[in-house]
């Protein structure tokens, strides 16, 4: 038995410790998501760190997403879940080649993306099956070649993605495979020429992609055949703005090109534009071409009459060679209904007046031309020619002059405020002044705008009455940007708590137009000041978005009404101290609240936190980082119940200070830079169950978190769990630019030393061995002992059992029951016709043995009572039974049940509490009888000296009544 014993627990042993190693090893594992939707079930489980398919699919599956991984083969598509898989993604792998029929468990495939594998070749049968395939994605693969066969198993394809590869020349042969291509993407190769006829068989296509290739020659019959191509897009190439590069007639078969892209060619300052080659491109409509430095767009561009967008733009920094724009550089697009141009990133020095004069339909003007040394003024003067005409955008942003301050006054604004002009884009600029000279209430352009932005300049001498036109003299105003003026550092506002009695008791009152929604004055001022005790906006009904941020206001115990439509209020890096309890009270719409760096009080916050926010129960991005904050109150957010973002960086946190299990929208929470040591088991589950619906992203980069062996499940914890995070990559399984969700962070090791949780859990057994081992080692070796020591006193118990419960008794100071222990000495048991006769014999044994309590049946059950009830209730108050056994007894329907109540009542310490008193002549007992077979049970359970035998008639002064009577008065020893 022993040996049997340490056999099991050395086998429980065995199986605890292999338990233990296959989580060990097992621990980097990621588990996949899984969805169902209109077009089937899919499968998430890209970014998982996943060497082979995993086998733990729910349903079929028809979509399966498994890019960034670590698979080399593709040998788990076997699987019978996989046989309706219509869209497959291993891009992104550590795949090198594809074997013949790869893909020949899933037919109906038809979409696949290969992209980002070192694949270099293809062989000729591994597309194979794939007759549904549709769309293929083969860029990134460093292919060098494309066979014709490897195409000719998926002839309906009808979007091939090849760029990204060293492809030189044009795969014509493989791409005659696919007659139904509509798009084709060759962008990124190492083609060189664009040779005759390369696309013939392409009858379909629409969309051809050959930018930021080597091309320097395009043969005159390289489009043939494309009569259907829609977008061309030839930028990046090195390709010459001349005839000899562009043949006459070589657009020719494009009639129904409407989108061309040339930008990023020819750097070439000087030239003149190929003739006879736009002439046969009646559709275009888009177009983006290289200029020389006296650009002259002449006859050679007067036959595109529906050309609606021009762009002339630097393309990875080459091909915009403009330096001017004349009054007649755009006059041949003056027939064209042109009405969108861009000017970007080109080296214009000079515009002239009447540079746009010919555009009648220009409704959108953008030139950014970054540092160059235009001067901002100079450029607005050449809105002359746009007066009496509506813009719908005028972009003038980053044009920042090196040399002269940009100074708007009348003079060179009075273009500007006379044209209708809905949104106006005049940031970055170094606009460090503006005039309301000449700014009439009832000029076009406050009549017309809708949407300013003067951001991100220097306009620390600005006109105040220019920005009071702007609220209520632009009655279509709806957006407002002012935000970040550099006349002044952010941070510089003064940190002066305030002083309530110094507070205003009026009410501010803001005049806006009714129609606008957005008001940005983030850092737009250097000192609100001490607000008043009341902000109202009075027409601000419709405003959603209210940026007050840096604009240095101090103690804020101020109510803002009129805002009832608000959504969004950032009042960030102010110097509060103080927030007002109904500074949010009227603010019931909001969703996103910024109040990061306030300098709110701990004591404030904790004593006003809770009513603070009460009002706020749409809220949905709340941000409290940068506060100095150790602690919030438990009900702070009990209001908050659709949050999705929550901003707590940059405090002195030690624990996560808010119960993210009520948070069930969460999806994004930020305690970088805290003082947070590790995160406890309920904050990690909560996180992974809120993940297991949703993308849930956690932020604990700042934090001095530790990888000790109270933390070592954290550690292995942000290893494998589905949130995202935002620690290194370096240390970990994969390259630093493989996954931007890094779980790799600094922590502080048992020895004090600094180390990573990627190091950790690439240790992961040396340091579980380590932190686990020796406990483990006690516990099992505990254990055996117990064990052991449990098998010996089993055996002595066993052995010796009478000694060590009488040792049992003596210790404990009990003892056998007793007879006047119960109520009754002895209760007789007969049957109903036996009545008289028990009477008889308890009162012979009465008169034999004086002072005995006999009790029959009938003195304790009731007329009306349970017979049942009545007699096991007898037995057991009494100190004896004494069954009257005669021939009437054994044939009486309960003698049954009295014999088996009887059996029950005899135990361990009463092993002589049932006598049997046998009367008269008993005929031979029968198998078949219950009774009987009750008897002889209850014969052999009583020892011989319980049992008596009266063999005739009832005898009052018989011996046996006073034998009978001593042995119910006799007590145990």
């Amino acid at each position: 038995m022993e040996h049997r014993s340490l056999s099991v627990l050395s086998c429980d042993l065995v199986f605890f410790i292999s338990v233990l190693c296959t989580v060990i090893n097992n621990v980097t594992a990621v588990p996949c998501n899984f969805a169902t939707s209109k077009d089937g079930f899919k499968a998430e489980c890209d970014h998982c760190r996943l060497t082979k398919f995993p086998g733990d699919y729910p349903a079929a599956v028809t979509r399966l997403d498994i890019s960034f991984n670590f698979l080399t083969s593709l040998v788990g598509l076997a699987d019978p879940r996989f046989i309706g898989l219509r869209q497959l993604d291993v891009s992104h792998n550590s795949l090198t080649s594809l074997p013949d029929d790869a893909f020949r468990d899933t037919p109906h495939l038809q979409e696949l993306s290969l992209e980002g594998n070192a694949l270099c070749s293809l062989s000729g049968d591994v597309f194979r099956g794939l007759h549904n395939l549709t769309q293929l994605t083969l860029s990134h693969t460093k292919l060098t070649q494309l066979s014709h066969v490897t195409l000719s198993h998926v002839t309906q394809l009808t979007y091939l993605d090849l760029s990204n590869n060293q492809l030189d020349p044009v795969p014509t042969e493989a791409l005659c495979q696919t007659p139904w291509l509509q798009v084709l993407n060759l962008g990124t190769n190492a083609l060189r020429t664009v040779g005759d006829n390369v696309f013939m068989p392409l009858l379909n296509l629409q969309h051809l992609t050959l930018n930021r290739n080597k091309l320097s020659v395009i043969h005159q019959t390289a489009f043939n055949g494309l009569r259907k191509l829609q977008v061309l897009d030839l930028s990046g190439n090195s390709l010459a703005l001349d005839n000899s590069t562009y043949p006459p007639g070589v657009f020719r078969p494009l009639v129904a090109l409407e989108e061309l892209y040339l930008a990023g060619n020819d750097d070439s300052a000087e030239g003149d534009y190929p003739l006879n080659v736009f002439t046969p491109l009646p559709s275009l409509r888009v177009l983006s071409i290289d200029t020389f430095s006296d650009a002259y767009f002449g006859a050679a561009f007067t036959s595109l009459t529906r050309l609606t967008s021009l762009t002339l733009a630097s393309f990875d920094s080459r091909g915009c060679g403009l330096r001017r724009l004349t009054n007649q550089t755009l006059h041949a697009f003056g027939h064209s209904g042109l009405r969108t141009v861009v000017i970007r990133d080109c080296p214009v020095l000079d515009v002239e007046v009447c540079a746009f004069c010919d555009l009648p339909k220009l409704s959108s003007l953008t030139v950014n031309l970054g540092e160059h040394i235009l001067h901002l003024p100079s450029l607005l003067l050449a809105l002359y020619g746009l007066q009496n005409q509506t813009m719908d955008l005028v972009d003038f942003s980053d044009n920042r002059c090196l040399d002269l301050p940009n100074i708007l006054d009348m003079t060179n604004t009075k273009y500007l405020y006379n044209t209708c002009i809905k949104q106006l884009d005049l940031s970055n600029n170094d606009i460090a002044g503006m005039s309301s000279r000449g700014l009439r209430m009832d000029s076009p352009w406050l009549k017309c705008l809708r949407h300013i932005d003067v951001s991100y300049n220097k306009l620390s001498s600005c006109d105040k009455s220019v920005f009071m036109k702007l609220l209520f003299g632009a009655t279509n105003m709806e957006i407002i940007e002012a935000q970040n003026q550099r006349a002044f550092t952010v941070g510089d506002n003064d940190r002066r708590p305030g002083d309530a009695s110094k507070q205003s008791d009026i009410t501010l009152k803001i005049n806006t137009a009714k129609s606008l929604r957005v008001f940005n004055l983030k850092a737009a001022v250097q000192e609100l000041s001490q607000l008043p005790k009341g902000i109202n906006f009075t027409e601000g009904g419709n405003i959603s978005t209210l940026n007050l941020a840096y604009d240095g206001a101090f103690y804020c115990d101020s109510t803002i009404t009129g805002l009832t439509a608000i959504k969004d209020f950032d009042f960030s890096g102010n110097n509060c101290h103080v927030l007002g309890t109904g500074l949010f009270q009227h603010m019931t719409t909001l969703r996103r609240l910024n109040i990061s760096n306030v300098h709110v009080t701990q004591d404030f916050l904790l004593a006003n936190g809770s009513e603070l926010l009460r009002p706020l129960g749409h809220l949905e991005v709340l941000d409290l980082s940068d506060n100095d904050l150790m602690d919030l109150p438990d009900d702070l957010l009990r209001h908050q119940l659709r949050l999705s973002w929550l901003g707590l960086a940059w405090n002195r946190f030690q624990t996560v200070p808010v119960d993210v299990s009520m948070q069930t929208s969460l999806s994004n929470l930020d305690l970088s830079h805290n003082n947070i040591p590790s995160l406890d088991s309920d904050v990690r589950q909560t996180l992974d169950n809120l993940a297991a619906n949703h993308t849930v992203t956690l932020r604990l980069r700042g934090n001095p978190l530790t990888c000790t062996c109270q933390s070592l499940d954290m550690v292995s914890w942000l290893a494998t769990t589905v949130v995202r995070l935002d620690g290194d990559n370096h240390n970990m399984a994969y390259d630093d630019d493989y996954d931007d969700n890094g779980r790799d962070y600094p922590c502080v090791l048992e020895d004090g030393g600094m180390g990573s949780t990627g190091s950790v859990m690439a240790q992961w057994e040396a340091h579980w061995r380590r932190c686990v081992g020796l406990a483990f080692l006690t516990v099992s070796a505990v254990a055996l002992l117990v064990q052991v020591l449990g098998l010996l006193l089993t055996y002595l118990l066993w052995s010796k059992w009478t000694y060590v419960r009488h040792a049992w008794y003596v210790l404990r100071h009990l003892r056998l029951p007793r007879r006047h222990d119960f109520e009754n000495d002895a209760v007789f048991v007969y049957a109903d016709c036996d009545l008289e006769l028990a009477f008889k014999i308890r009162k012979a044994v009465g008169l034999a043995r004086p002072g005995l309590r006999l009790s029959l049946l009938a003195d304790d059950i009731m007329p009306g009572s349970f017979l049942a009830d009545g007699i096991a209730s007898s037995m057991e108050r009494s100190w004896k039974v004494v069954l009257l056994v005669t021939q009437t007894f054994l044939q009486d329907d309960w003698s049954g049940y009295s014999v088996l109540q009887a059996q029950g009542s005899i135990s361990d310490t009463l092993p002589d509490r049932v006598l049997v008193l046998m009367v008269g002549p008993l005929q031979p007992w029968t198998a078949r009888e219950p009774s009987h077979l009750s008897m002889r049970t209850l014969l052999r359970m009583i020892p011989e000296s319980c049992v008596y035998h009266v063999p005739g008639a009832f005898t009052p002064r018989h011996n046996i009544w006073t034998t009978l009577g001593d042995r119910i008065a006799r007590d145990p020893i």
